[in-house]
């Protein structure tokens, strides 16, 4: 209103301002006006104005007609002035805002939230939700929760880090697009803060980084590491996914070794592509060949890649019978024998049938012929089975350029968090240590059965996930329907850039609404003959998101957008090289990381990678003209290009 009074008067001296000099200019006008017409209706084309101030107010003072006619043109002049200085000009008022993020600017709050009342968290609101640790460099920490996991925000005054982290029980999807410095402003820092407090982690590695910069320091803090590298398989440690099954089986507890086999399958295999028959008679078949060399095999012969070639020479059909070996192997088996019942699905099909069951089979086993798979899966160099008793972090180096290996980690993944639930049982239902899943690679993973679940009832053991995703697609493709409850059970979801529309409307929906004041104008003009008019402003409540999806795909680092149930804040994420972790992990600036990368690798002891060692059963079924087995040795070899 006061902006609209000030203009008001401004326009009104600016009026009488030119009125006065209208008058003064009054003769010199007069004089244009006659000359005007004299050269149009007297002396046609003479136009020669005399100019003199003094003469022309003389020639109006006497002249009747000069001052009838100068008179006319200064109404006309001040009718011109008068449209124009009270034209339809109308401003709409402009609404206070507030700056949220760098750039990033919403009109404030207004009302009392007939439109919305979402909100931003106020600075109590933080610290009952993200208390406050300080941190001075030199090993004093203060404020630290044992149960502290991401860090959601970090400020520094002098000397003196403080540090927001989250200390509720919560999972967590962290939100960033490509280069939006997911490992170095978020992964990084928390595994420093969880590697403090003694927090057991799993960590899959896209590119070796978290491992060559973390690991050192976790051995700092009597933390026995496990390593599984499929980029460096010459310097990885070893682990057989079926070790626990062999283990089950030695006990006799035959039923709980038949459903980890399925387990194991059901990871593999994946979502059944067309009808339900080729996926079942895929995964029998594959169920079956891993009870089979868990069961018979001689020890240093249980594990996947004596599965991949089992089923492809077992269940090659003789030259001149046509019979499958796996045919017989089976009928010698007694009836208690796990894998009859398992294999059945496959057995009572017609032959063409199976023998597209078979090929699905190796298809989905044809991993395990790479040398450097078979090597790292043959044995095992540690057991899952203390992984609670113990500060235990486990890292497996994924190639980030292709996906081949993901469905190796996946399969961890499942078969650790099925172990860490057995424990909690065991332990009264919850672990003694907090352990999460640092998943960068979720996206890119296989699907893994019942996530949703696994978060749900994980927190209530002590077992927590952050799940690393691009943007909410990868997700929906994966999971389909469960994605929803996936994002449900993930109370904290940290954005630190996104580029994909559809997640940043999603996000914008999450934010809500507020109520905010929304200004507009009107004018209205009659019809011409009487020149009046109306216009005016006015103001009401409205309702906008928090964040528009524009505003939400604004955001750049440091900034970071966090949602923690139904509250919200703008944090402060900066690169790992403004905390003083930095330093304590043993970096510098990129050079020097890039020495720090190749030495942690090269730290750890080299090994050779040999040919599979093959249980090679078939040999005792072959009949007439079947492969010889100098044949099958030369045919020892990687089934991937």
């Amino acid at each position: 209103m006061k902006v609209r009074d000030e203009r008001k008067k401004s326009e009104i001296i600016k009026f009488v301002v030119a009125i006065g000099i209208l008058i003064g200019a009054s003769p010199l006008i007069g004089e244009l006006v006659l000359t005007a017409l004299n050269s149009v209706f007297v002396d046609f084309g003479h136009f020669a104005p005399d100019m003199n101030y003094v003469r022309c107010v003389k020639k109006l003072m006497i002249d009747h007609d000069r001052q009838i006619l100068t008179v006319f043109a200064l109404l006309l002049i001040v009718c011109a002035l008068l449209s124009w200085t009270t034209r339809l000009h109308i401003e709409i008022a402009q609404t206070d805002t507030i700056e949220i993020a760098r750039g990033i600017h919403i009109p404030v709050v207004a009302g009392n939230g007939q439109y919305g009342t979402a909100h931003f968290m106020t600075k109590e609101e933080l610290d009952t939700c993200f208390p406050v640790l300080t941190y001075d460099g030199a090993g004093h920490l203060k404020g630290l929760a044992e149960s502290a996991g991401l860090i959601v925000d970090f400020q520094t005054v002098g000397n003196m880090e403080y540090i927001r982290c989250l200390v509720d029980a919560a999972n967590a999807i962290i939100i960033g697009a490509t280069r939006s410095g997911k490992t170095r402003r978020l992964l990084l820092t928390a595994t420093w803060l969880n590697l403090l407090l003694g927090i057991n982690l799993f960590i899959p590695d896209v590119k070796g980084e978290i491992y060559a910069y973390t690991s050192d320091f976790a051995r700092k803090k009597d933390y026995e590491i496990r390593v599984l590298d499929f980029r460096n398989p010459t310097r990885s440690q070893h682990f057989n996914n079926l070790d626990e099954i062999v283990r089950l089986l030695a006990a006799k507890k035959i039923s709980e070794a038949v459903n980890k086999a399925w387990d194991i399958v059901t990871v593999l295999v994946g979502e059944p592509q067309g009808e339900r028959i080729w996926t079942d008679g895929q995964c029998a078949t594959i169920a079956a060949a891993i009870l089979i060399i868990a069961q018979d095999a001689p020890e240093g012969y249980k594990n996947l890649t004596n599965v991949y070639y089992f089923l492809a020479y077992m269940c090659e059909p003789d030259r001149e019978t046509g019979e499958m070996p796996i045919t017989r192997y089976l009928e010698k088996l007694p009836e208690s024998h796990p894998a009859r019942g398992a294999f059945q699905v496959a057995q009572i099909a017609p032959f063409r049938t199976r023998s597209s069951f078979f090929t699905s089979a190796l298809a989905t086993l044809r991993l395990y012929t790479d040398w450097n798979v078979a090597e790292i899966t043959s044995q095992s160099d540690w057991t899952l089975d203390d992984i609670d008793d113990k500060k235990v972090i486990t890292y497996i180096i994924l190639p980030d350029e292709k996906t081949t290996y993901h469905p190796i980690g996946a399969l961890l993944l499942k078969q650790i968090y099925e172990k860490l639930v057995e424990i909690a049982i065991r332990k009264g239902g919850e672990l003694d240590r907090r352990f999460i899943f640092r998943t960068e690679e979720i996206g890119n993973f296989p699907k893994i059965p019942d996530l949703g679940t696994m978060l749900s009832a994980g927190a209530g053991r002590n077992i927590f996930f952050e799940l690393v995703i691009q943007d909410y697609q990868q997700l929906e493709h994966k999971y389909k329907e469960e994605w929803r409850n996936i994002r449900t059970n993930c109370q904290l979801i940290v954005v630190l850039k996104v580029t994909d529309p559809s997640t940043a409307s999603e996000l914008s929906k999450q934010l809500g609404n507020y109520t905010v004041q929304m200004n507009a104008a009107s004018a209205n003009v009659n019809d011409g003959r009487t020149g009046s008019y109306s216009a005016g402003t006015s103001s009401s409540l409205g309702g906008r998101p928090l964040m528009y999806p524009d505003d939400i795909s604004a955001i750049e680092k440091p900034d970071a957008l966090i949602l923690y149930g139904g509250k919200k804040f703008i944090a402060n994420l900066p690169d790992i090289s403004e905390y003083y972790a930095n330093a304590e992990f043993g970096m510098g600036d990129k050079n020097h990381n890039k020495k720090l990368y190749l030495k942690r690798i090269e730290d750890r002891p080299a090994h050779e990678i040999n040919a599979p060692k093959l249980w090679s059963i078939w040999e005792k079924y072959k009949t007439g003209k079947q492969q010889t087995a100098e044949t099958l040795e030369e045919e020892k070899v990687s089934f991937l290009t």
